[in-house]
């Protein structure tokens, strides 16, 4: 939790026009009508993804709309269900009480058809709808005049009809189209072209934006033969999708019919609107309702952010400190301590050009309540008065003493059949489709007011998917991710499935409280699996076995290759206790994320402790080969294959630095060494270090003899910037730390 109070919410403001009830009379409707385009989360939730128009072209309800209206372009597929705006009367908003399902489309012609479902979302039959003749004779001429039927953002919530003429035809995708200055805007694409005798001649498709009023609508006759062969196919129902879209329908107009909501989920929430009120948004976590046909008009939006656990003292003591530090930004800003529907609250307002804002915080079990409105300073007292009408009729189902739900840990999504569990002490919950259409679960720990999982499943952009995971750790790197690598592995493997992982850590709002970032991304098939976790550097580093645990626990049913691959997750912590604040903090952390200090068994690095020839000798091969693994070079140096003889008395062919020493013997990298003993535990000096690193690295040295003999190696290293600050000595005997800084640059240099 670093920050979670809302400081600033859209709300839904309504024009004022004259209202009266709506008859739905369907011989007298528009054929035009408002299409909503749904997507199906993997949690099961419905998004809305995009808006445009339609046209009913059959009695039956079939609608004739644009592909891009339709269509998920994310996940390269159509939407999966639709909601149908319609309009009775030209004065009136569009009634939303209709749904629908695909039957077919195409992307040249950018043309997609819908069935209107027979019943709307009440369950009442729909007979018979009013619609325009597609094949009726037209030949659209230059300088003609043209109506266009539409609802575009610029024009309110009602149907609108612009005016024009066609000036010129031009073609798209090989297709016939004619141009128009008429005003055309977003949210018309797939709506009405009427030419004389209000025959439909038109299908907006597309509009030049840098361009002022030049429109391209396409040629109904181009499309005819489409829409003749596609249009008594079968319809595509996403069942799921469908129920759950007319379920969430029917409680939005039952609500604004009966002027009453109440939730279903913990803690249940009551409203009674008042009579001037309407519901504008609806969601299992957020509420959005205004005043409706009302000059000035008041708007309010409640936001539910339910938590696994109950909320107590420490959270609320944290939430202060959070509150606090983002309104101290605020001049004017106030709070106060009080009560609402029964339950204890804060409230708290600050202004801003002209606008007095307010944000509730009420506590109710395990979950807060945001209710957040803002008051315009010329009406206030007008629409303070609509406000507290409005939260008069706000009040809580269950009782104080009712029991919190138990937290719940293990998830189960219908597609693509993913499992994860979470460890004891952690609770989870599906967060609400507006948070984000890929998140599909939220986590916390108990106690932890601090720490935050996410996970999502989103599926692979074209840039990525032609990207090694290793070239995907370096495009976040560069992107800021984090200031500190700490750990990253690119060989990831959970339940068959390939992945990578990085760990960051940045510095806090506090000095010495830093924070650590894991991104970890899982591939499956198109789309990939992404954990991200936030969380203090102590507590991330005491949970590290939970997420490994949590990792361990994903699962894709029915995935193949799940039990042909071993588990590989690695070690997400620092494992080093003792380098925090130290001055090549930062080295040795950037070795340590590749595996490559394995030298330093344990968490004990020694930073000061004297560096050995042992531990020189390993850490200088693993990054050359580290380097010469990136770079697909055949130039590796083999230590993986055990020496059939000891290389020296004093280093036993069983050991794991006898790969080695054998190696480096062979290959003439120890110049300095006895013929029979390497003495792995003695100290080694600068000197030491960069004749040995220049070896491995092939690294040229001036040919020439030198006085002392030692000079031409340090000036190279002087060259190369691999002698930290404040050494000099060519004998000088190395920390364990000024070893990996030294090595460290090198590498790097060479990566």
């Amino acid at each position: 939790m670093r920050t979670i109070m809302f400081v600033a919410a859209v709300l839904i403001l309504v024009t004022p026009s004259k209202a009266g009830t709506v008859t739905e009379d369907f011989r007298t409707m528009s054929p035009t009508v408002r299409i909503i385009s749904y997507r199906r989360t993997v949690a099961d939730r419905i998004d809305p993804l995009g808006a445009g128009s339609g046209t009913v072209i059959t009695r039956g309800g079939r609608v004739l709309t644009n592909y891009h209206v339709i269509f998920n372009e994310q996940e390269r597929q159509p939407c999966n269900t639709f909601e149908i705006n319609i309009t009775f009367d030209l004065r009136q908003k569009p009634v939303r009480k209709y749904t629908a399902a695909l039957v077919a489309y195409d992307k040249d012609l950018d043309l997609a058809l819908l069935q209107i479902d027979k019943t709307d979302v009440w369950g009442r039959p729909i007979s018979t709808f009013a619609y325009h003749d597609w094949n009726a004779r037209v030949a659209p001429k230059e300088g003609q005049s043209i109506q266009v039927f539409g609802y575009p953002a610029s024009g309110g919530e009602t149907l609108t009809v612009t005016r024009g003429q066609i000036s010129g035809f031009d073609k798209l995708n090989e297709y016939v189209c004619f141009k128009t200055d008429t005003d055309i805007d977003h949210g018309s694409s797939g709506g009405t072209v009427l030419g004389r005798r209000n025959r439909f001649i038109g299908i907006p498709v597309y509009l030049r934006t840098y361009a002022a009023n030049v429109g391209y609508v396409l040629d109904i006759r181009e499309a005819r033969p489409w829409i003749a062969a596609h249009l008594d196919d079968p319809v595509i129902v996403d069942k799921v999708a469908q129920k759950r879209l007319v379920a969430e329908m029917a409680a939005f107009t039952r609500a604004n019919r009966d002027h009453a909501y109440q939730t279903d989920i913990y803690p249940r929430i009551a409203l009674k609107l008042p009579d001037t009120w309407q519901l504008k948004g609806l969601s299992v976590d957020s509420i959005i309702a205004a005043q409706d046909d009302v000059a000035d008009s008041a708007a309010i939006a409640i936001r539910m952010d339910r938590r696994p656990f109950a909320l107590d003292a420490a959270f609320k003591a944290r939430l202060l400190d959070d509150l606090l530090a983002t309104l101290k930004r605020l001049p004017g800003f106030k709070r106060e301590e009080t009560t609402l529907a029964g339950c204890e609250a804060w409230k708290v307002t600050y202004p801003t050009d002209g606008t007095r804002h307010t944000v509730w915080h009420v506590f109710r079990g395990n979950t807060l309540v945001h209710i957040l409105y803002g008051v315009d300073d010329r009406v206030a007292e007008k629409q303070q008065q609509a406000i507290d009408a409005f939260l008069a009729g706000f009040r809580f189902i269950d009782g104080p003493d009712s029991p919190v739900p138990p937290p719940q840990r293990t998830f189960f999504f219908r597609e693509p059949g993913l499992n994860i569990t979470l460890p004891p002490g952690w609770g989870g919950r599906i967060p609400a489709g507006s948070d984000s259409v890929d998140l599909i679960l939220l986590a916390w720990q108990k106690d932890n007011y601090d720490g935050i999982l996410r996970l999502s499943y989103r599926r692979i952009s074209n840039a990525h998917r032609a990207m090694s995971a290793r070239e995907r750790i370096k495009e976040v790197m560069n992107s800021g991710y984090g200031r500190r690598v700490l750990r990253r592995q690119d060989d990831v493997r959970v339940g068959g499935m390939p992945g990578w992982f990085l760990v960051t850590e940045e510095a806090g709002a506090r000095p010495g409280d830093p924070w650590r970032r894991l991104l970890g991304v899982l591939t499956h098939g198109d789309h990939e699996i992404v954990v991200e976790y936030t969380d203090k550097a102590n507590q991330f580093d005491a949970n590290n076995d939970d997420l490994r645990r949590i990792f361990a626990s994903i699962t894709v049913r029915e995935n193949p290759s799940q039990s042909e691959d071993k588990t590989n997750i690695g070690v997400f912590g620092m494992r080093f206790t003792d380098i925090r604040y130290h001055r090549y903090a930062l080295p040795i952390m950037q070795l340590a994320s590749r595996d490559l200090l394995k030298a330093y068994p344990g968490e004990h690095f020694g930073p000061e402790e004297p560096a050995t020839r042992a531990k020189a000798l390993r850490l200088v091969i693993d990054t050359w080969n580290e380097t010469a693994r990136n770079k697909q070079s055949a130039r590796q140096i083999d230590v993986g294959t055990p020496p059939a003889t000891a290389p020296f008395t004093d280093v036993p062919a069983d050991q794991p630095l006898a790969p080695y020493a054998a190696a480096a013997a062979r290959r003439g990298l120890l110049p300095g060494a006895a013929p029979k003993r390497f003495d792995p535990e003695g100290p080694v000096s600068l000197v030491e270090i960069l004749r040995l690193i220049f070896a491995v690295y092939h690294v040229p040295l001036w040919s020439g003899t030198t006085s002392p003999p030692w000079k031409g190696i340090l000036d190279k290293g002087y060259e190369l910037s691999l002698v930290p600050r404040g050494i000099d000595a060519p004998d000088h005997r190395l920390t364990n730390a000024e070893l990996v800084a030294i090595v460290a640059a090198i590498f790097q240099a060479n990566e």
